[in-house]
Protein backbone atom coordinates (compact mmCIF):
# COMPACT_ATOMS: atom_id res chain seq x y z
CA UNK A 1 0.00 0.00 0.00
CA UNK A 2 1.40 3.38 -1.04
CA UNK A 3 0.56 5.99 1.66
CA UNK A 4 1.55 9.63 1.12
CA UNK A 5 3.98 11.03 3.75
CA UNK A 6 1.64 13.87 4.73
CA UNK A 7 -1.84 14.20 6.17
CA UNK A 8 -4.73 14.95 3.85
CA UNK A 9 -6.69 18.08 4.71
CA UNK A 10 -10.12 17.22 6.09
CA UNK A 11 -11.47 20.58 4.93
CA UNK A 12 -12.53 21.38 1.42
CA UNK A 13 -11.83 25.06 0.71
CA UNK A 14 -14.94 25.52 -1.42
CA UNK A 15 -17.26 23.49 0.80
CA UNK A 16 -20.41 25.26 2.00
CA UNK A 17 -21.25 25.22 5.69
CA UNK A 18 -24.50 23.69 6.87
CA UNK A 19 -25.00 26.50 9.37
CA UNK A 20 -23.74 30.00 8.65
CA UNK A 21 -21.19 31.23 11.16
CA UNK A 22 -20.44 34.75 12.24
CA UNK A 23 -17.44 35.87 10.23
CA UNK A 24 -16.31 38.15 13.04
CA UNK A 25 -15.89 35.20 15.40
CA UNK A 26 -12.56 34.80 13.64
CA UNK A 27 -11.35 37.97 15.40
CA UNK A 28 -9.85 37.57 18.86
CA UNK A 29 -12.23 38.46 21.69
CA UNK A 30 -9.90 41.25 22.80
CA UNK A 31 -9.36 42.73 19.32
CA UNK A 32 -9.26 46.53 19.43
CA UNK A 33 -12.01 46.93 16.81
CA UNK A 34 -14.61 45.94 19.44
CA UNK A 35 -13.35 48.66 21.77
CA UNK A 36 -13.36 51.22 18.98
CA UNK A 37 -16.93 50.27 18.10
CA UNK A 38 -18.03 51.04 21.67
CA UNK A 39 -16.35 54.45 21.48
CA UNK A 40 -17.83 55.21 18.07
CA UNK A 41 -21.38 54.49 19.29
CA UNK A 42 -21.05 57.51 21.58
CA UNK A 43 -19.97 60.03 18.92
CA UNK A 44 -22.50 62.80 18.36
CA UNK A 45 -23.15 63.12 14.61
CA UNK A 46 -26.35 65.18 14.69
CA UNK A 47 -24.65 68.31 13.34
CA UNK A 48 -23.65 66.71 10.04
CA UNK A 49 -26.77 64.51 9.76
CA UNK A 50 -28.85 67.65 9.24
CA UNK A 51 -26.96 68.36 6.01
CA UNK A 52 -28.33 65.20 4.37
CA UNK A 53 -31.50 65.20 2.28
CA UNK A 54 -34.05 62.41 2.20
CA UNK A 55 -34.19 62.76 -1.58
CA UNK A 56 -31.94 60.79 -3.89
CA UNK A 57 -29.75 57.79 -3.22
CA UNK A 58 -29.28 56.73 0.39
CA UNK A 59 -25.97 57.86 1.83
CA UNK A 60 -23.63 56.10 4.23
CA UNK A 61 -24.33 57.18 7.79
CA UNK A 62 -21.86 59.87 8.90
CA UNK A 63 -21.01 57.83 12.02
CA UNK A 64 -19.90 54.94 9.81
CA UNK A 65 -17.63 57.15 7.69
CA UNK A 66 -16.13 58.94 10.68
CA UNK A 67 -15.63 55.66 12.54
CA UNK A 68 -13.88 54.16 9.56
CA UNK A 69 -11.63 57.20 9.09
CA UNK A 70 -10.67 57.41 12.77
CA UNK A 71 -10.02 53.67 12.98
CA UNK A 72 -7.89 53.82 9.84
CA UNK A 73 -5.93 56.85 11.05
CA UNK A 74 -5.26 55.20 14.40
CA UNK A 75 -3.80 52.21 12.53
CA UNK A 76 -1.58 54.31 10.27
CA UNK A 77 -3.79 54.08 7.18
CA UNK A 78 -4.37 57.56 5.72
CA UNK A 79 -5.04 57.02 2.01
CA UNK A 80 -8.72 56.76 1.02
CA UNK A 81 -7.82 54.10 -1.53
CA UNK A 82 -6.00 52.08 1.13
CA UNK A 83 -8.97 52.41 3.49
CA UNK A 84 -11.30 51.15 0.74
CA UNK A 85 -8.93 48.24 0.07
CA UNK A 86 -8.81 47.38 3.78
CA UNK A 87 -12.63 47.34 3.89
CA UNK A 88 -12.50 44.63 1.25
CA UNK A 89 -9.65 42.58 2.74
CA UNK A 90 -9.17 43.25 6.47
CA UNK A 91 -11.69 41.66 8.84
CA UNK A 92 -11.34 44.38 11.50
CA UNK A 93 -12.01 47.12 8.93
CA UNK A 94 -15.00 45.12 7.68
CA UNK A 95 -16.31 45.02 11.24
CA UNK A 96 -15.93 48.77 11.74
CA UNK A 97 -17.51 49.43 8.31
CA UNK A 98 -20.38 47.02 9.11
CA UNK A 99 -19.59 45.00 5.98
CA UNK A 100 -20.10 48.05 3.82
CA UNK A 101 -17.34 49.34 1.61
CA UNK A 102 -17.46 53.07 0.90
CA UNK A 103 -15.70 54.09 -2.29
CA UNK A 104 -12.44 56.01 -1.88
CA UNK A 105 -14.13 59.09 -3.37
CA UNK A 106 -16.87 58.96 -0.74
CA UNK A 107 -14.23 58.81 2.01
CA UNK A 108 -12.15 61.58 0.47
CA UNK A 109 -15.12 63.87 -0.22
CA UNK A 110 -16.52 63.36 3.27
CA UNK A 111 -13.16 64.22 4.77
CA UNK A 112 -12.81 67.36 2.61
CA UNK A 113 -16.41 68.55 3.01
CA UNK A 114 -16.64 67.93 6.77
CA UNK A 115 -13.13 68.58 8.04
CA UNK A 116 -14.28 70.57 11.11
CA UNK A 117 -16.80 67.87 12.00
CA UNK A 118 -14.16 65.19 11.50
CA UNK A 119 -11.75 66.97 13.84
CA UNK A 120 -14.54 67.34 16.42
CA UNK A 121 -15.33 63.61 16.23
CA UNK A 122 -11.66 62.78 16.64
CA UNK A 123 -11.55 64.98 19.75
CA UNK A 124 -14.71 63.29 21.09
CA UNK A 125 -13.15 59.86 20.61
CA UNK A 126 -9.92 60.84 22.37
CA UNK A 127 -11.87 62.46 25.21
CA UNK A 128 -14.02 59.32 25.64
CA UNK A 129 -10.97 57.06 25.60
CA UNK A 130 -9.29 59.21 28.25
CA UNK A 131 -12.42 59.23 30.44
CA UNK A 132 -12.64 55.45 30.24
CA UNK A 133 -8.89 55.17 31.00
CA UNK A 134 -8.34 53.40 27.70
CA UNK A 135 -5.64 55.79 26.53
CA UNK A 136 -3.02 58.14 27.84
CA UNK A 137 -2.34 61.38 26.10
CA UNK A 138 1.15 61.41 24.67
CA UNK A 139 1.52 63.10 21.32
CA UNK A 140 -1.49 63.36 19.02
CA UNK A 141 -1.60 65.66 16.03
CA UNK A 142 -3.77 66.25 12.97
CA UNK A 143 -2.59 67.69 9.73
CA UNK A 144 -5.08 70.46 8.82
CA UNK A 145 -4.59 69.85 5.09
Amino acid sequence: MNVPPFKESPIEANQHLLFPSNLFDLLADDHDCFLYEELFKQIDTTAVEQQYSHLGQRAYHPRLIVSLLIYAYSHGVFSSRDIQRRCQQDLAFMYIAQMQCPDFRVLSDFRKNNITFFHDCFRQTVRLALELKLASLGHISLDPA
